[in-house]
């Protein structure tokens, strides 16, 4: 009967640490799920940030190509103004206009 009893407490006490090592098992599960969807997230942000930066070098290159095309017209545009004034101011001298 002695024998009996304390092979059901040692069978007891087999699954009551069986149980622990279960629920330690589960609790660290847990904790690593939980990290692989935060790393699973930063590396999907990291994934959107590398876009936007290359996102950001195009538009940034369109700028520049941008400006110097403007600053292109204008010098056009300064130009032809320049020409225009040029045209107003000469007069053409006709016969018969000379000194007297």
């Amino acid at each position: 009967l002695l024998g009996e009893i304390s092979n059901r407490e040692s069978a007891q006490c087999s699954r009551a640490r069986k149980q622990r090592c279960l629920d330690e098992l589960r609790g660290s599960a847990a904790v690593l799920e939980r990290r692989r969807r935060e790393l699973t997230a930063r590396q999907a942000a990291h994934g959107r940030l590398a876009l936007v930066r290359l996102a950001n070098a195009g538009l940034r290159a369109e700028v520049a190509a941008l400006s110097r095309r403007l600053a292109a017209a204008r010098r056009a545009l300064a130009l032809g103004r320049l020409y225009h004034a040029a045209l107003m101011n000469h007069r053409p001298c006709s016969i018969g206009d000379g000194e007297r």
